[in-house]
């Protein structure tokens, strides 16, 4: 059942400001769709699964830390060696196949992020579709052209191998075959 939440009316529409960067990121991950969406959901996985860019959670989240519809977190995180504040919405939430974040403030002007999770036989493909218009006009728009796509791509694959590495062992050691603990697992 596909719920929706509308994000308030401040937000800006991405498509109003002409092209927009789209990154698309796939992972595909030996473990169930449902594993795979509520890892993502789960506030404390996001903080090791973003260990390069020093995440680190600054608002309180209901239900043990696992996002739902409608929620609201603020995160503090760094990059390029400046610490940024950012606040996102789940806005969309369909388990386990699909739910969508939108940057409510932050460093950018618009950032909306799309998880799906496609089951593929025994695994799940993982697809992160990020779109996202920095601030600044036409400086920001060159910023995006020039680094920003990139670096975006490259956080979203850092967090997919994690996620994958994570799941995958956790999957193994459920199996009864893991002679680690995940703590071996960084």
């Amino acid at each position: 059942m596909l719920v929706t939440h509308h994000p308030p009316p401040e937000t800006p529409v991405l498509q109003a400001s002409g092209p927009v960067p789209v990154i698309e990121v796939r992972t595909r991950i030996s473990t169930s769709a449902e594993r795979a969406f509520d890892h993502m959901l789960n506030v404390a996985a996001h903080v090791r699964g973003m260990a390069t860019s020093k995440d680190q959670l600054l608002s309180a989240i209901p239900d043990g830390g696992i996002l739902r519809l409608g929620d609201e977190v603020t995160w503090r995180s760094h990059h390029y060696r400046i610490g940024f504040t950012t606040t996102s919405q789940v806005v969309e939430y369909d388990r386990p196949f699909r739910f969508v974040d939108l940057q409510l403030r932050g460093p950018l002007r618009a950032f909306r992020h799309e998880h799906l999770f496609i089951p593929i036989d025994n695994d799940v493909e993982m697809i992160d579709m990020v779109t996202f218009r920095a601030k600044g006009g036409p400086i920001g728009r060159l910023m995006e052209r020039m680094f920003l796509t990139k670096y975006m791509r490259e956080l979203l694959e850092d967090r997919g191998a994690h996620l994958k590495k994570v799941l995958e062992a956790e999957h193994v050691r459920h199996s009864g075959y893991a002679i680690f603990d995940e703590r071996d697992i960084a």
